[in-house]
């Protein structure tokens, strides 16, 4: 399948203009370390890693800010919602879902994915970075099961070279060149969590029952589970991975239990079970522990039946032996639907940036992965969908 990637031609996305100085100067009001009830039981975190964030802002700006919340800088604005950003390996590009209204739909059939070029994005970045070139790739298939996609949305990953995309969805998988070049490399199977091996030559995923690794290019499918070790029946689904740092294993849950699985022998074995089911897995780097959400969904959400009792979401973050040795609590929120959480490991994986319920809207929390504390990065929101740019 080709298509070739055009120049953004809708209002959904453009460069900072001179408006620009005067909202800037607005935002910095609104980031700001400070406390709010998630965290006032946590000691004061002092972040002195010299990182960047990027964040969705009210769902139509995205702004880069540092992990002190010093220099905001808005990069893209949008006359629709635009989520779920990540930067390249080099974090010179920046690529993101623009959800095509202006307001996070139930359904919608102009979802695309855009990428936009960052002035300032080599070794020498410097803050007043500005969006220099965009192209955009229209995603129809994200709305073939006509869900609120947000709820499920896996994030586009970048291949190494930093000049093409994986995106994952409901219906499959797609390999996106900036070129305009496009290849489905899995159809008609729902993705329900996806990454890259840490070479990032192989894809892995799972559609709830199964975990598949490919090459990127589409060929040697493997299924790595037996049939029937996920039940056909209930609602124990598989929704996340992750691979360790030297390739050999998968970590993943499957409901509330948490497995290990050698990716040579495609055996599986269960290291520990939480409370609430689990969502998010990372490794922590040089370190053969995992740091992992688990929590509730919000069951209020949509919901139309007087007769359907209600739950209000919430969840935890938690670190981890691999091997099961060990698991402590390190944050939790409540109100909030674990799937708003949205939690991203720093590249020297001290921090997760993660949202929490603050009042009526999201806003965006760091914690340390040894347990020190937790602080709150911004304010006067909605903040969501943060991660972190790659160090330069």
């Amino acid at each position: 399948m080709m298509a070739h990637g055009v120049p953004l031609s809708r209002k959904s996305v453009r460069s900072k203009s001179r408006r620009v100085s005067l909202w800037m100067l607005g935002f910095v009001m609104l980031l700001c370390a400070g406390c709010t009830g998630a965290i006032d039981d946590r000691p004061p975190l002092v972040v002195d890693a010299d990182f960047e964030l990027v964040l969705s802002h009210r769902y139509t700006e995205l702004v880069l800010v540092r992990a002190d919340g010093g220099n905001p800088t808005p990069l893209v604005s949008s006359e629709t919602a635009v989520i779920a950003p990540r930067f390249s390996p080099r974090g010179e590009k920046l690529a993101f879902y623009d959800v095509g209204t202006s307001d996070l739909p139930m359904s919608s059939t102009r979802v695309a994915l855009a990428v936009v070029w960052v002035e300032g994005g080599d070794e020498k970045g410097t803050p007043g970075q500005a969006v220099m070139r965009s192209v955009s790739f229209g995603l129809p298939q994200f709305d073939l099961d006509h869900r609120l996609m947000i709820d499920g949305v896996i994030p586009p990953l970048w291949e190494p070279g930093g000049e093409s995309l994986i995106v994952a969805h409901a219906s499959g998988i797609e390999r996106i060149a900036l070129s305009g070049e496009r290849s489905k490399l899995v159809e008609g199977d729902p993705v329900t969590a996806a990454t890259l091996s840490p070479g990032g030559d192989r894809i892995v995923y799972s559609n709830g029952t199964n975990i598949f690794v490919l090459d990127r290019n589409g060929g040697g499918q493997e299924a790595l589970l037996s049939e029937g070790f996920v039940p056909r029946f209930g609602n124990r689904r598989i929704r996340a991975v992750a691979v360790s740092p030297d390739g050999g294993e998968i970590t993943f849950g499957l409901g509330c239990e948490v497995f290990v699985l050698d990716s040579a022998s495609k055996t599986a074995r269960r290291v520990f079970e939480v409370t609430h089911g689990v969502y998010w897995i990372a490794y922590l780097p040089g370190r053969r522990e995992i740091v992992m959400l688990a929590g509730k969904e919000d069951r209020r959400r949509g919901l139309v039946s007087p007769w359907v009792s209600v739950t209000s979401g919430e969840y935890s973050l938690i670190v981890a032996a691999a091997d099961g040795e060990f698991s402590r609590e390190l944050f939790s929120a409540h109100l909030i639907d674990v799937r708003d959480a949205r939690p991203d490991l720093s590249p020297d994986g001290r921090y997760v940036s993660v949202a929490v319920k603050d009042g009526a809207v999201k806003e965006i929390v760091l914690v340390a992965t040894d347990g020190s504390g937790a602080v709150r990065l911004t304010s006067h929101g909605p903040n969501a969908f943060a991660s972190w740019r790659p160090v330069r």
